[in-house]
């Protein structure tokens, strides 16, 4: 009934009363669920962790470029300069939570242009960018042209 990987949700399952009125298809979707559900859980520690980290080098970059920090706040506006070094931080920290996004910001802000070349230099020489985003990139891009590398 249980694959063996299993065996400990289903041992947190035996205590419960409900659990064992239901036939064996239903506890295979209540195991079923209970696994997905860890994954998930397990998926957004991974985030949780990303996103504290991120906010981190966000207050790492503020210390040490508190005019930028400032400019960033202000409604006046900011600097190009300063404007552009934000940008640039925040776009590689999106690509590292979903690449996709990343790149698309990059672009918005115009720190990156949208030709296969400059997205590919990017990827090659970009720094603090994670490896695995590269590649889930890449995996997920479709369009051939801008697979480049």
């Amino acid at each position: 009934m249980v694959a063996p990987h299993d065996s400990y949700l289903l041992q947190q399952l035996e205590g419960d009363k409900r659990f064992h009125s239901l036939n064996d298809e239903q506890k295979r979707a209540v195991i079923e669920v209970r696994r997905k559900k860890e994954l998930v859980q397990r998926e957004l520690s991974v985030i949780d962790q990303e996103l504290a980290r991120i906010d981190q080098e966000l207050a790492q970059f503020e210390r040490r470029n508190p005019q930028a920090a400032a400019a960033a706040t202000t409604s006046e506006g900011r600097t190009n300069e300063n404007n552009k070094t934000l940008d640039d931080v925040q776009g590689r920290q999106k690509f590292n939570v979903d690449p996709k996004k990343g790149i698309e910001s990059l672009i918005a802000s115009g720190l990156l242009n949208d030709t296969p070349e400059d997205i590919a230099s990017f990827l090659y020489k970009g720094g603090r960018i994670t490896k695995t985003k590269i590649g889930e990139y890449l995996g997920e891009n479709k369009n051939p042209r801008e697979l480049c590398l």
